[in-house]
């Protein structure tokens, strides 16, 4: 399978490496895209794909 890059954004990445639980990553889900008492919003972009493997950045 080819490499893949992870996206480009200005978004933080939340990046699902565990598929164990995918009820543990839909309350996750939840909880980012609800905002706080204070009306605080995360800018975040997710990213859960278990086929997927990312290129590592040259060292």
């Amino acid at each position: 399978m080819p490499e893949q890059q992870l996206p480009i954004t200005v978004a933080t990445l939340v990046v699902r490496t565990d598929f164990s639980s995918d009820a543990a990553w839909e309350n996750l889900k939840s909880a980012l895209s609800s905002p706080s008492e204070d009306g605080f919003l995360p800018n975040v972009e997710l990213v859960s794909q278990s086929d997927r493997r990312f290129a590592r950045s040259p060292e």
